[in-house]
């Protein structure tokens, strides 16, 4: 299915918010408000009629946002330690466990 204009340029007003990094659910929340006059604006808007308080909110959060990894947990239970020292001497810290994967979080 192909995007329509509008959403193509709210993906590229995202992809500039986010250069040179990944694009994040608040980039293209950010976009949506760049854009301006979409039913996505109008819904924010809506709900948050100061926008550029929204803005500011979003832009307050990519700035907080710890970026997460999921580390893959093979092997033995010896393997799992070291993979998770590893993970701990890189920055990371073990958010939770679930499935023979970890979640870790960046401190550093």
């Amino acid at each position: 299915m192909p995007f329509t204009a509008r959403a193509k340029k709210v993906l590229e007003l995202a992809l500039r918010e986010a250069h040179p990094g990944e694009i994040e659910p608040e980039h293209i929340t950010l976009g949506i408000l760049g854009e301006g006059e979409g039913v996505g604006f109008k819904l924010l808007s809506a709900s948050a009629p100061d926008v550029r308080s929204l803005r500011a909110e979003l832009q307050e959060a990519l700035e907080s946002t710890a970026p997460f990894r999921v580390l893959e947990l093979d092997g033995e239970a010896g393997d799992w330690e070291t993979a998770l020292n590893d993970a701990a001497a890189a920055g990371y810290e073990l958010v939770s466990v679930f499935d023979r994967r970890a979640v870790l979080r960046l401190t550093v």
